[in-house]
């Protein structure tokens, strides 16, 4: 139960913060004030924990539940002392009885939402590429290395890029011993972003009505819906930006005090280190809060508090920065690497490998390793509904990013350019579960082909609407305008007009995502879209919230959870009720072994990982080397072998040349796991014994760092 403890501590700090926010000055706030403040306090402890314990490798269960365990008794000790457990029981009772009995209703609609999410993620084994890849691979080797120092790999993103979400995974993981707690922390992330835009649309001027139907609209949005039971880090994103979102529209109301600014300051620090979209997202909004003190109010503490915030920032990053400096030359990986994700029109124009209609993309049997734009374009190819598009076709849709030409071309020619990316933006969460409706949207769009990429058509019809890379939201999408209508007929209340103003700095954020994030108007970018959905919800509460006494809010509100039932029960890879081969890839998880939930996204590659482990666990050897091409699902190993807290340690032997360094060749493999090795008969010294499906497995005791042995 040592995973009690991290959740102790937030529960501790909660407490301790909705004390001082019930005080005359903290208004207007509430209780949700006092939550956010716990989150961000939370999220920094999770951070200098993991940076502390990391300096003398002792990110362990024993240490990290000394440090959990400490903080919760001095927090416990100061909750007694000032006797809050019983107030805030009393405030608690007191807010359930206040609701009326159609509130009861929503509210237990949303308690089945999150129990039946929770569910499915404890269920699940992690299971989408990017976990596979990336996202759990590296939370294995920190644990199994006590420490986030960088170590050899097929695939530098395990190492590049941000690592906040993969760090509260591992504390929970190392605390349970395993890794069901993983999908906890989106989880998490998801019912803080709902209560996060329940207080925004308070702040905005909602009543309960418009809360209630903020929060309906934030928990029913399908890509949310898939991602909540997921181990990547979409949700966990989007809950840091809701909580800028939260403080800079507390500023608008009233003065921050010192710790809501630094609440501030610690999101926007979390958030860097948690995803590269949260620099999109968080940047209209600190351009809301910060130029209007600057210009008009308070300049020279607008000044000081911009010092603070890139302190705060520094200080979170920094150790996940230095790592990435030492290692790739640059704080976010290599140069290479920011270019292939980024579409700006100062950027150079980047050259398009391979760029053959009929070549195929480079497989596991290559000789190398893919550079990093192949390997992107591999992932694409991967994933559920996209696996028939060719390299020419992922670079026409944008995935690679391509300059505007400079000479010859007018203002209106640019901002057109802009148009259509933002357009065919939205145009990708118009993609429906009937094919019926989606053909219909599709002659609809072909209409305007001045207004959409003329690929447009194709590239949703590539959309996989039940898996959570490349989920629309169809419905949600609709009620971007029905909200800005309600807006613009509430004008005159002054309350709408804050509303109104977030409403901008929202649509302001989500058109950044088409035009700095050089995927992010492809299949590839649906995920990137979440948190304007869960954004936009605050402005939906108030927008859509009618000006007269009626229950017709609360209908609504029952109507968007209905909505996500599809997206609840029928989850591409993690379904409740198992409908293969499609809208569904295997059985319920409840029914189907593990294994099979393990590998949904490559079931023709079950029996071979199977296999492989087995003749692992056969060989008696508990170190094992990698030699992996980038697009082998690493984690799936790890997993069937229940390392490393099965005393099984795996490591890479073949790595990009900046990573040989960090090869570890002690104690020496016994045996190799090979997926670049058809043909040969030994490596490293170890002889052949057996290939699974193209898996070639060594195995031996003379092993040797020389390759041929």
């Amino acid at each position: 139960m040592l995973i009690l403890l991290p959740l102790a501590v937030f529960f501790a700090t909660f407490l301790l913060f909705l004390d001082r926010t019930n005080r005359p000055e903290a208004a207007p706030a509430d209780w949700r004030t006092a939550f956010l403040k716990a989150a961000v306090a939370w999220g920094i402890l999770i951070t200098l924990l993991s940076e502390a314990l990391s300096l003398v490798r002792a990110i362990t269960q024993f240490w990290l539940a000394a440090a959990w365990g400490s903080l919760l008794v001095i927090l416990a000790w100061l909750i007694f002392r000032r006797g809050l457990m019983g107030p805030a029981f009393a405030a608690f009772r007191q807010k359930l009885a206040s609701l009326g009995t159609i509130e009861k209703v929503v509210v237990g609609g949303f308690a089945a939402v999150a129990l039946v999410l929770l569910a499915i993620g404890w269920i699940s084994p992690p299971n989408t590429v990017d976990s596979l890849l990336y996202h759990m691979a590296r939370v294995v080797h920190w644990a199994q290395n006590h420490s986030l120092e960088h170590y050899a790999t097929a695939y530098p993103h395990q190492l590049h890029k941000p690592i906040w979400a993969e760090t509260a995974i591992l504390h929970l993981r190392l605390l349970w011993g395993n890794d069901r707690p993983a999908a906890l922390v989106q989880w998490i992330s998801m019912l803080g972003s709902v209560i996060g835009v329940s207080g925004i649309a308070a702040l905005l001027g909602a009543g309960r009505r418009g809360q209630f139907l903020a929060s309906a609209f934030a928990i029913s949005v399908p890509m949310g819906i898939l991602q909540a039971s997921s181990t990547q880090n979409d949700y966990a994103a989007t809950f840091w930006v809701i909580c800028l979102a939260y403080f800079v529209v507390l500023s608008r109301r009233r003065g921050l005090s010192t710790v809501e600014m630094l609440a501030l300051s610690g999101t926007f620090g979390i958030g860097l280190l948690t995803k590269g979209t949260f620099y999109v997202y968080c940047a209209p909004f600190l351009l809301w809060y910060f130029v209007p003190r600057v210009l008009r109010e308070r300049p020279l503490r607008g000044l000081v508090e911009g010092l603070v915030l890139i302190a705060f920032a520094f200080v979170l990053n920094l150790g996940f920065w230095l790592r990435n400096i030492s290692t790739f030359g640059g704080p976010f990986g290599t140069e290479d690497w920011l270019l292939a994700n980024l579409t700006l029109d100062s950027l150079p124009q980047l050259p398009i490998p391979g760029n053959d209609p009929s070549s195929s993309l480079p497989g596991a049997s290559a000789d190398r390793l893919p550079s990093e734009i192949d390997q992107l374009v591999q992932d694409v190819g991967r994933h559920p509904g996209l696996a028939s598009l060719s390299r020419s076709r992922v670079s026409m849709a944008g995935l690679i990013p391509l300059r505007l030409d400079e000479e010859g071309e007018s203002i209106g020619e640019r901002v057109m350019w802009a148009v259509r990316r933002v357009a065919s933006l939205a145009a990708l969460n118009l993609v429906t579960p009937s094919s019926a409706v989606n053909q219909i949207v599709y002659r609809l769009l072909a209409k305007f082909p001045s207004l959409f990429r003329p690929d447009i058509a194709t590239e949703m019809a590539e959309v996989a609407w039940s898996h959570e890379d490349t989920a629309s939201n169809p419905l949600h999408l609709m009620l971007v305008p029905l909200t800005i209508l309600g807006l613009a007929l509430k004008r005159r209340h002054a309350p709408v007009r804050l509303a109104a103003r977030y409403g901008l700095v929202a649509l302001f954020s989500y058109s950044l995502v088409a035009l700095v994030i050089g995927h992010g108007t492809t299949v590839w970018g649906l995920r990137y879209q979440l948190a304007f959905f869960i954004a936009w919800a605050p402005a939906a509460g108030v927008g859509l919230d009618l000006p007269f006494k009626s229950r017709l809010p609360y209908l609504y509100c029952i109507l968007l959870l209905f909505s996500s039932l599809p997206w609840l029960l029928l989850n591409n890879t993690r379904p409740l009720i198992g409908m293969p081969p499609w809208p569904t890839r295997i059985g319920s998880i409840l029914t189907v072994p593990p294994e099979e939930v393990l590998t949904a996204i490559s079931p023709e590659g079950r029996p071979a990982f199977v296999a492989t482990a087995a003749t692992v666990k056969n060989s008696q050897c508990k170190n094992v080397g990698l030699r992996l091409d980038s697009s082998d699902l690493e984690y799936v190993y790890w997993w069937l072998l229940d390392a490393p807290q099965s005393g099984y340690e795996l490591e890479t032997v073949y790595t990009f040349p900046e990573l040989e360094r960090y090869i570890d060749w002690e104690p020496k493999p016994c045996v190799i796991i090979c997926t670049l090795c058809q043909d040969r008969t030994r490596l490293h010294g170890l002889p052949f014994k057996t290939d699974h499906g193209g898996i070639s497995i060594f195995i031996g005791d003379g092993f040797t760092m020389s390759e041929d042995g």
